[in-house]
Protein backbone atom coordinates (compact mmCIF):
# COMPACT_ATOMS: atom_id res chain seq x y z
CA UNK A 1 0.00 0.00 0.00
CA UNK A 2 1.04 3.55 -1.13
CA UNK A 3 0.59 7.18 -0.09
CA UNK A 4 -0.29 9.04 -2.75
CA UNK A 5 -1.07 13.16 -3.15
CA UNK A 6 -4.69 12.54 -4.02
CA UNK A 7 -6.35 10.03 -1.55
CA UNK A 8 -6.93 6.97 -2.95
CA UNK A 9 -10.56 5.67 -3.49
CA UNK A 10 -9.75 2.08 -2.79
CA UNK A 11 -9.04 3.11 1.06
CA UNK A 12 -12.66 4.65 1.63
CA UNK A 13 -13.97 1.18 0.13
CA UNK A 14 -12.09 -0.89 2.21
CA UNK A 15 -13.74 1.03 5.09
CA UNK A 16 -16.77 0.50 3.65
CA UNK A 17 -17.07 -2.81 3.19
CA UNK A 18 -15.57 -4.21 6.74
CA UNK A 19 -18.39 -1.28 7.65
CA UNK A 20 -21.05 -3.17 5.67
CA UNK A 21 -19.81 -6.83 6.87
CA UNK A 22 -19.90 -5.09 10.78
CA UNK A 23 -23.76 -4.37 10.19
CA UNK A 24 -24.26 -7.49 8.88
CA UNK A 25 -23.04 -9.91 11.39
CA UNK A 26 -24.28 -7.64 14.00
CA UNK A 27 -27.67 -8.69 12.52
CA UNK A 28 -27.46 -12.11 11.45
CA UNK A 29 -25.30 -13.37 14.47
CA UNK A 30 -23.65 -16.79 13.95
CA UNK A 31 -21.78 -16.68 17.09
CA UNK A 32 -18.29 -18.37 15.77
CA UNK A 33 -19.32 -20.02 12.50
CA UNK A 34 -17.36 -19.77 9.60
CA UNK A 35 -18.87 -16.75 8.18
CA UNK A 36 -18.49 -14.72 11.54
CA UNK A 37 -14.93 -16.35 11.63
CA UNK A 38 -13.81 -14.77 8.56
CA UNK A 39 -15.84 -11.15 9.11
CA UNK A 40 -13.97 -11.07 12.36
CA UNK A 41 -10.59 -11.89 11.05
CA UNK A 42 -9.98 -8.14 9.46
CA UNK A 43 -12.65 -6.56 9.44
CA UNK A 44 -12.29 -4.37 13.09
CA UNK A 45 -8.20 -4.66 12.78
CA UNK A 46 -8.63 -2.85 9.33
CA UNK A 47 -9.90 0.44 11.03
CA UNK A 48 -6.99 0.41 13.19
CA UNK A 49 -4.57 -0.48 9.95
CA UNK A 50 -5.62 2.24 8.19
CA UNK A 51 -5.84 4.71 11.31
CA UNK A 52 -2.67 3.86 11.53
CA UNK A 53 -1.49 4.10 8.16
CA UNK A 54 -2.93 7.51 7.91
CA UNK A 55 -1.20 8.61 11.42
CA UNK A 56 1.11 11.32 12.01
CA UNK A 57 4.05 11.51 13.31
CA UNK A 58 4.18 13.87 16.80
CA UNK A 59 7.34 14.62 18.22
CA UNK A 60 6.78 16.70 20.62
CA UNK A 61 4.30 17.49 23.64
CA UNK A 62 2.93 20.92 21.94
CA UNK A 63 1.67 18.37 18.96
CA UNK A 64 0.48 15.66 21.33
CA UNK A 65 -2.03 18.22 23.10
CA UNK A 66 -3.04 19.49 19.12
CA UNK A 67 -3.62 16.17 18.52
CA UNK A 68 -5.53 15.02 21.90
CA UNK A 69 -7.94 18.10 21.10
CA UNK A 70 -9.23 16.79 17.39
CA UNK A 71 -9.04 13.24 18.88
CA UNK A 72 -11.95 14.61 20.83
CA UNK A 73 -13.92 16.29 18.69
CA UNK A 74 -13.79 13.31 16.02
CA UNK A 75 -14.11 10.48 18.44
CA UNK A 76 -15.50 11.26 22.05
CA UNK A 77 -18.12 13.66 20.78
CA UNK A 78 -20.02 11.50 18.27
CA UNK A 79 -19.61 8.67 21.26
CA UNK A 80 -21.66 10.79 23.52
CA UNK A 81 -24.02 12.18 21.18
CA UNK A 82 -25.08 8.78 20.84
CA UNK A 83 -25.33 7.66 24.05
CA UNK A 84 -27.27 11.13 24.85
CA UNK A 85 -29.55 10.18 22.29
CA UNK A 86 -29.84 6.17 23.88
CA UNK A 87 -30.26 8.27 27.36
CA UNK A 88 -32.92 10.08 26.02
CA UNK A 89 -34.66 6.92 24.36
CA UNK A 90 -34.08 5.08 28.10
CA UNK A 91 -35.75 7.87 29.78
CA UNK A 92 -38.94 7.22 27.66
CA UNK A 93 -39.29 3.88 28.01
CA UNK A 94 -39.11 4.60 31.83
CA UNK A 95 -41.89 6.58 31.58
CA UNK A 96 -43.76 3.81 29.78
CA UNK A 97 -42.39 0.97 31.63
CA UNK A 98 -42.10 2.26 34.67
CA UNK A 99 -38.81 1.23 35.03
CA UNK A 100 -36.41 3.59 35.98
CA UNK A 101 -33.49 1.29 35.84
CA UNK A 102 -33.39 1.53 31.94
CA UNK A 103 -31.58 5.29 32.13
CA UNK A 104 -29.80 4.23 35.05
CA UNK A 105 -28.10 1.17 33.14
CA UNK A 106 -27.07 3.83 29.53
CA UNK A 107 -25.36 6.07 31.95
CA UNK A 108 -23.35 3.76 33.70
CA UNK A 109 -22.66 2.24 30.27
CA UNK A 110 -22.06 5.40 29.05
CA UNK A 111 -19.54 5.93 31.39
CA UNK A 112 -17.82 2.64 32.33
CA UNK A 113 -18.06 0.85 29.31
CA UNK A 114 -16.27 -2.11 29.71
CA UNK A 115 -16.52 -5.87 27.12
CA UNK A 116 -19.67 -7.73 26.66
CA UNK A 117 -17.99 -10.12 29.10
CA UNK A 118 -18.45 -8.43 32.11
CA UNK A 119 -21.59 -6.95 31.27
CA UNK A 120 -23.43 -9.64 30.56
CA UNK A 121 -22.82 -10.61 34.54
CA UNK A 122 -23.99 -7.28 35.60
CA UNK A 123 -26.84 -6.99 33.90
CA UNK A 124 -25.26 -3.71 32.72
CA UNK A 125 -25.99 -2.37 28.60
CA UNK A 126 -23.04 -3.19 26.39
CA UNK A 127 -21.36 -0.07 24.25
CA UNK A 128 -22.35 -1.67 21.18
CA UNK A 129 -20.28 -0.53 18.16
CA UNK A 130 -19.63 2.39 19.57
CA UNK A 131 -17.16 0.94 21.84
CA UNK A 132 -14.29 1.40 18.49
CA UNK A 133 -14.58 5.18 18.72
CA UNK A 134 -13.96 5.28 22.65
CA UNK A 135 -10.99 2.66 22.39
CA UNK A 136 -9.80 4.20 19.14
CA UNK A 137 -9.56 7.59 21.22
CA UNK A 138 -7.37 6.21 23.76
CA UNK A 139 -5.40 3.58 21.65
CA UNK A 140 -4.48 7.38 19.51
CA UNK A 141 -3.53 8.81 22.97
CA UNK A 142 -1.26 5.91 23.86
CA UNK A 143 0.20 5.82 20.57
CA UNK A 144 1.09 9.70 19.81
CA UNK A 145 2.38 9.58 24.07
CA UNK A 146 5.16 6.54 22.74
CA UNK A 147 6.01 8.22 20.16
CA UNK A 148 6.84 11.68 21.83
CA UNK A 149 8.56 9.71 24.76
CA UNK A 150 10.68 7.53 22.54
CA UNK A 151 11.62 10.10 20.21
CA UNK A 152 13.33 12.24 22.63
CA UNK A 153 15.19 9.74 24.37
CA UNK A 154 15.73 7.19 20.94
CA UNK A 155 17.58 8.54 18.46
CA UNK A 156 18.29 5.84 16.20
CA UNK A 157 15.82 3.00 14.87
CA UNK A 158 13.20 4.87 17.03
CA UNK A 159 10.29 3.72 14.27
CA UNK A 160 10.87 0.07 15.25
CA UNK A 161 10.95 0.61 19.20
CA UNK A 162 8.23 2.28 18.65
CA UNK A 163 6.39 -0.47 17.39
CA UNK A 164 8.14 -2.92 19.38
CA UNK A 165 6.54 -0.97 22.56
CA UNK A 166 3.21 -1.23 20.75
CA UNK A 167 3.53 -5.01 20.41
CA UNK A 168 4.63 -5.39 24.03
CA UNK A 169 1.74 -3.69 25.46
CA UNK A 170 -0.98 -5.11 22.86
CA UNK A 171 0.60 -8.08 24.07
CA UNK A 172 -0.13 -7.52 27.76
CA UNK A 173 -3.49 -5.93 27.39
CA UNK A 174 -4.42 -9.70 25.52
CA UNK A 175 -3.58 -11.35 28.61
CA UNK A 176 -4.08 -8.86 31.53
CA UNK A 177 -7.73 -7.85 30.45
CA UNK A 178 -9.40 -11.06 32.17
CA UNK A 179 -8.11 -10.87 35.04
CA UNK A 180 -8.36 -6.81 35.57
CA UNK A 181 -11.40 -6.55 34.34
CA UNK A 182 -13.67 -3.92 34.33
CA UNK A 183 -11.73 -0.87 33.60
CA UNK A 184 -13.41 2.54 32.12
CA UNK A 185 -13.89 3.66 29.09
CA UNK A 186 -12.64 1.00 27.24
CA UNK A 187 -8.62 1.51 27.67
CA UNK A 188 -7.52 -1.94 27.37
CA UNK A 189 -10.00 -2.90 24.29
CA UNK A 190 -8.13 0.65 22.62
CA UNK A 191 -4.41 -1.30 24.49
CA UNK A 192 -5.16 -3.92 22.68
CA UNK A 193 -5.24 -3.06 19.29
CA UNK A 194 -2.29 -1.08 19.25
CA UNK A 195 -0.37 -3.70 17.64
CA UNK A 196 -2.60 -2.78 14.34
CA UNK A 197 -2.27 0.65 14.40
CA UNK A 198 1.74 0.34 14.67
CA UNK A 199 1.55 -2.18 11.95
CA UNK A 200 -0.42 0.25 9.39
CA UNK A 201 2.24 3.44 10.53
CA UNK A 202 5.40 1.53 9.75
CA UNK A 203 4.06 0.13 6.27
CA UNK A 204 3.31 3.74 6.03
CA UNK A 205 6.87 3.95 6.04
CA UNK A 206 8.92 1.63 4.35
CA UNK A 207 8.83 -0.63 1.95
CA UNK A 208 7.39 -4.19 3.22
CA UNK A 209 9.35 -7.25 1.33
CA UNK A 210 7.10 -9.36 -0.98
CA UNK A 211 7.70 -12.75 1.18
CA UNK A 212 6.59 -11.51 4.37
CA UNK A 213 2.96 -10.09 2.28
CA UNK A 214 3.15 -13.19 1.02
CA UNK A 215 3.57 -15.52 4.80
CA UNK A 216 0.16 -12.60 6.07
CA UNK A 217 -1.82 -13.80 3.00
CA UNK A 218 -1.09 -17.28 3.80
CA UNK A 219 -1.83 -16.95 7.67
CA UNK A 220 -5.00 -15.57 6.95
CA UNK A 221 -7.29 -18.66 5.63
CA UNK A 222 -5.17 -20.46 8.76
CA UNK A 223 -6.07 -17.95 11.39
CA UNK A 224 -10.09 -18.94 10.56
CA UNK A 225 -9.46 -22.45 11.42
CA UNK A 226 -7.26 -21.77 14.64
CA UNK A 227 -7.51 -18.37 15.40
CA UNK A 228 -10.01 -16.51 17.79
CA UNK A 229 -10.12 -12.45 17.77
CA UNK A 230 -12.27 -10.38 19.21
CA UNK A 231 -11.09 -6.74 20.23
CA UNK A 232 -13.42 -5.43 22.03
CA UNK A 233 -12.90 -8.36 24.38
CA UNK A 234 -8.99 -8.05 23.74
CA UNK A 235 -8.35 -11.09 22.28
CA UNK A 236 -6.50 -12.70 19.39
CA UNK A 237 -3.88 -15.18 18.67
CA UNK A 238 -0.49 -14.26 18.54
CA UNK A 239 0.51 -13.81 15.98
CA UNK A 240 -1.51 -15.98 13.95
CA UNK A 241 -4.42 -13.33 14.17
CA UNK A 242 -2.03 -10.63 13.76
CA UNK A 243 -0.52 -11.98 10.41
CA UNK A 244 -4.17 -12.97 9.71
CA UNK A 245 -5.58 -9.72 9.55
CA UNK A 246 -2.83 -7.88 8.10
CA UNK A 247 -2.83 -10.43 5.04
CA UNK A 248 -6.78 -9.98 4.38
CA UNK A 249 -5.96 -6.01 4.78
CA UNK A 250 -3.61 -6.23 1.67
CA UNK A 251 -6.01 -8.74 -0.08
CA UNK A 252 -8.67 -6.48 0.14
CA UNK A 253 -6.73 -3.80 -0.80
CA UNK A 254 -5.51 -5.03 -3.87
CA UNK A 255 -9.08 -5.84 -4.69
CA UNK A 256 -10.36 -2.52 -4.08
CA UNK A 257 -7.29 -0.77 -5.92
CA UNK A 258 -8.18 -3.40 -9.07
CA UNK A 259 -12.01 -2.00 -9.19
CA UNK A 260 -10.90 1.27 -8.85
CA UNK A 261 -8.66 0.85 -12.14
CA UNK A 262 -11.39 -1.44 -13.85
CA UNK A 263 -13.82 1.34 -13.31
CA UNK A 264 -11.05 4.22 -14.57
CA UNK A 265 -10.82 1.72 -17.91
CA UNK A 266 -14.28 1.43 -18.75
CA UNK A 267 -16.40 4.16 -18.10
CA UNK A 268 -19.46 2.14 -18.37
CA UNK A 269 -18.54 1.06 -14.61
CA UNK A 270 -17.48 4.58 -13.91
CA UNK A 271 -20.59 4.86 -10.88
CA UNK A 272 -19.86 0.87 -9.59
CA UNK A 273 -17.32 1.75 -6.20
CA UNK A 274 -19.37 4.78 -5.74
CA UNK A 275 -21.60 2.91 -2.62
CA UNK A 276 -18.66 1.28 -1.10
CA UNK A 277 -16.71 4.70 -1.51
CA UNK A 278 -19.31 6.28 0.48
CA UNK A 279 -19.79 4.33 2.92
CA UNK A 280 -16.15 4.40 4.07
CA UNK A 281 -16.53 8.13 4.04
CA UNK A 282 -19.54 7.82 6.27
CA UNK A 283 -18.44 4.93 8.40
CA UNK A 284 -18.46 6.51 11.74
CA UNK A 285 -22.33 8.18 11.13
CA UNK A 286 -23.25 4.39 9.94
CA UNK A 287 -21.66 2.85 13.18
CA UNK A 288 -23.66 5.35 15.60
CA UNK A 289 -26.61 5.06 13.89
CA UNK A 290 -26.31 0.93 14.15
CA UNK A 291 -25.90 1.53 17.38
CA UNK A 292 -28.85 3.44 18.50
CA UNK A 293 -30.80 1.31 16.12
CA UNK A 294 -29.30 -2.35 18.08
CA UNK A 295 -30.09 -0.90 21.66
CA UNK A 296 -33.64 1.50 21.18
CA UNK A 297 -34.88 -2.04 19.40
CA UNK A 298 -36.70 0.37 17.22
CA UNK A 299 -37.28 -1.55 14.21
CA UNK A 300 -38.30 -4.68 16.04
CA UNK A 301 -41.19 -2.76 17.59
CA UNK A 302 -42.28 -1.85 14.29
CA UNK A 303 -41.84 -5.79 13.23
CA UNK A 304 -44.17 -6.71 15.97
CA UNK A 305 -46.96 -4.49 14.06
CA UNK A 306 -46.77 -5.37 10.70
CA UNK A 307 -49.69 -7.45 9.51
CA UNK A 308 -47.50 -9.86 7.52
CA UNK A 309 -45.10 -12.21 8.91
CA UNK A 310 -41.39 -10.47 9.22
CA UNK A 311 -38.81 -12.85 8.20
CA UNK A 312 -35.49 -12.98 10.00
CA UNK A 313 -33.92 -11.90 6.41
CA UNK A 314 -36.43 -9.24 5.86
CA UNK A 315 -34.98 -7.74 9.50
CA UNK A 316 -31.66 -8.34 8.77
CA UNK A 317 -32.10 -5.75 5.25
CA UNK A 318 -34.32 -3.50 7.18
CA UNK A 319 -31.69 -2.98 9.70
CA UNK A 320 -28.72 -2.16 7.23
CA UNK A 321 -31.33 -0.21 4.86
CA UNK A 322 -32.21 1.82 7.51
CA UNK A 323 -28.96 2.53 8.82
CA UNK A 324 -27.73 3.93 5.32
CA UNK A 325 -31.18 6.10 5.17
CA UNK A 326 -30.86 7.47 8.33
CA UNK A 327 -27.01 8.56 7.81
CA UNK A 328 -27.63 10.03 4.30
CA UNK A 329 -30.50 12.38 5.64
CA UNK A 330 -27.91 13.34 8.58
CA UNK A 331 -24.73 14.39 6.69
CA UNK A 332 -27.73 16.87 4.90
CA UNK A 333 -28.42 18.43 8.19
CA UNK A 334 -25.90 21.32 8.87
CA UNK A 335 -25.49 21.46 12.54
CA UNK A 336 -25.72 17.76 13.35
CA UNK A 337 -23.17 16.58 10.13
CA UNK A 338 -20.43 18.50 11.80
CA UNK A 339 -20.59 16.33 14.87
CA UNK A 340 -21.03 13.29 12.42
CA UNK A 341 -18.21 14.25 9.86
Amino acid sequence: MTKCAERNPAFDMMKGIAILLMVWEHCTIHPWSMEHALIYSFHMPLFFILGGYFAKDVNSFDGFWTTTKKNARRLLVPYIVTFLLLIVWGFIQSVIKHDWNLVTRYVITLFWFSGDAWTAKSGLITAGPTWFLIALFWLREIFYFVQVITRKYVHKYDDFVILGICVVLSICARYIYPLVEPLPLGILPGIGGLIFYAIGWIVSKYHIPWYIIAICIICWPISLFYGKIELMDCLFTFPLDIFGACGATYFIYICCNALCRFNRKYSWLSNSPIFLKWCGLYSLPILCMHTFETHSGLLWSFKCRMPFEVTLDMMVGARIIAAILFVYIVINLPYIRKIYR
